[in-house]
């Protein structure tokens, strides 16, 4: 099965399951579905095949710079490739998840950045399907900054491959509209319950962003931001100056290196 195959039957899986078990009152057919339905193809797909016919365009260059053979030698020293397979989907679960924590965090706290995660925190009625509204730069930022690590260790491309299924149901676990806690596997594993309050629209200045987990939650028990209160959820998600970002797919995407007029 290709990735795409996987991706239609956990999403399938997630709609169905937040029709049954529904935490919070949410219509399906809402105003922003059919923007979050493109984010969810264009992202899953189009964008991925775009990156890395631009980063096999790069290495072919820097290969042709310093005239080797395998281009990927750059940077590729295949640390653990002869590892089994559980041996390397442990280390990529870890060593990826911290360094897409630090970055999450970035991008909060760093103001060119947060221009372009913005767009992810415009979600009102967080789902599932909320799990890929993410601006196409945010995501060319995670890509290039998490190649290093994934070349200098050399994951079979097996390992890569589950590991992208794992995350992909799990951050459409977290987006969900389902209360579900874990229990005392919240200190270890990201939840729906924990991440809402990610989403937790700040309206006071002493308010701070939390839980920036993306499969792992340890990383904010380790690091003090983590927040998850017993049997709440927030009154009201997104970002205050959410009116100052354009609706449609195609202007948040150009967002913000034009601005549009109202």
């Amino acid at each position: 099965m290709q990735y795409w195959h996987w991706l239609v039957g956990i999403s399938l899986f997630f709609l169905v399951l937040e029709r049954i078990f529904p935490w919070r009152k949410q219509k399906l057919l809402r105003k922003s579905i059919l923007t979050d339905t493109i984010y969810l193809v264009f992202n899953a797909h189009y964008l991925n095949i775009a990156i890395e016919t631009v980063q096999i365009f790069i290495l072919l260059k820097l290969n042709d710079y310093v005239k080797i053979n395998d281009y990927l030698s750059i940077f590729n020293i295949e640390l653990i490739s002869g590892q089994s397979f559980i041996i390397q989907f442990i280390i990529l679960f870890f060593t990826h998840d911290f360094i897409q924590w630090l970055i999450h965090v970035s991008l909060h706290n760093i103001p060119v950045l947060w221009k372009f995660h913005k767009i992810h925190h415009t979600i009102e009625e967080l789902d599932w399907i909320g799990n890929f509204k993410f601006h196409w730069f945010e995501i060319v930022v995670y890509k290039s900054i998490l190649y290093f690590p994934l070349a200098f260790f050399g994951y079979n491309s097996n390992v890569l491959f589950w590991f992208a299924v794992f995350s992909t149901a799990q951050g459409h676990f977290n987006h969900s509209n389902l209360k579900m806690s874990l229990g005392p596997l919240r200190y270890f594993f990201n939840t729906p319950v924990m991440h809402v309050w990610h989403h937790n629209l700040l309206l006071k200045k002493e308010e701070k962003t939390v839980n920036y987990g993306i499969n792992l939650s340890i990383w904010d028990w380790i690091f003090n931001t983590a927040y998850m209160p017993k049997n709440k959820h927030p009154k009201k998600i997104g970002i205050i100056d959410k009116n100052k970002i354009p609706k449609s797919f195609i202007r948040q995407e150009l967002y913000p290196f034009i601005r549009f007029k109202k």
